[in-house]
């Protein structure tokens, strides 16, 4: 439908088709399935057309995305059936990923249609348009940042996969949230698409298996704070929330810190896992 299931295709690809392979994983093999999925902020679909395209039947996916103008379309697909696709709005029926509420929501009904072991990763591509203001991309997209993080980690099963458009990470903000994302996960990168159109800013954080320990949940629980108290701020234009993460704590974890230096200075390569 659109080059959305393209990027996709190539982070897959990429990847050693991590996401779409994933019935091959070792972790997840024994499963006779379904396996799930779930596309978050990706209105019209194209990263589940490319999912269901792959893998047919074999996957079920649930999406989560903004109603109207841009809600899914994979009926228009000419590629895939969507029977296998199943879309929520949540308690809001807006589909607005930043309320607190809609989270729960989506949270309660992909865990229950999961038998409580949730989906077997999610994709997101949150973003809306900048005209004007493409410096202050970063700082406009923190929430959606944030949020689909998330639902990254109420609704993925342990040893799980993870991919989220990011657009600039200058901002203690970002880099913070990209520290969280890799104490959960087993190995974190950031990927720009061949794909992605070169002027533009997005790029695509990869997180490979969730790990299952108490750090992960106090994180979890830590980022719902968050997306509360931001939630709670979204009308004030005085107060914000500029920091998660105080930076000498970042700064002590040494093998984080080298390896996001590396990953700064050789941007273009981008292959390589922290």
């Amino acid at each position: 439908m659109n080059r959305a299931a393209l990027k996709l295709a190539n982070i897959d690809a990429s990847t050693n088709f991590m996401f779409s392979n994933i019935d091959k994983d070792e972790n997840h093999c024994r499963l006779k399935g379904p396996f799930y999925f779930a596309d978050v902020c990706a209105g019209p679909g194209g990263f589940s057309e490319y999912i269901l395209w792959r893998k047919s039947w074999v996957f079920k996916g649930f999406g989560f995305t903004l109603r109207d103008e841009n809600d899914f379309q994979l009926y228009n697909s000419c590629c895939i059936s969507p029977q296998s696709f199943q879309a929520f709005y949540g308690t809001q029926k807006d589909g607005n990923v930043c309320c607190p509420d809609n989270i729960l929501d989506f949270k309660s009904k992909v865990l229950f249609s999961t038998r409580g072991e949730g989906v077997h990763f999610m994709t997101s591509d949150g973003g809306f348009c900048v005209d004007g203001y493409e410096n202050f991309q970063e700082v406009l997209s923190k929430n959606i940042y944030l949020c689909q993080c998330l639902v990254a980690l109420e609704i993925v099963r342990s040893h799980g996969h993870f991919v989220t458009k990011l657009f600039d990470v200058f901002t203690r903000f970002s880099v913070g949230l990209i520290y969280l994302m890799y104490k959960c996960f087993k190995k974190v990168t950031i990927l720009k698409p061949n794909s992605s159109r070169p002027a533009n800013a997005e790029r695509y954080l990869i997180c490979n298996d969730l790990q299952s320990n108490g750090d992960v949940e106090n994180i979890r629980i830590y980022l719902r704070l968050i997306a509360e108290k931001m939630w709670k701020l979204k009308d004030e234009e005085q107060t914000d929330v500029l920091e998660i993460v105080p930076l000498d704590i970042i700064k002590s974890d040494i093998e984080f810190l080298i390896s996001s230096e590396v990953v700064i200075t050789e941007l273009v390569s981008l292959k390589l896992w922290l």
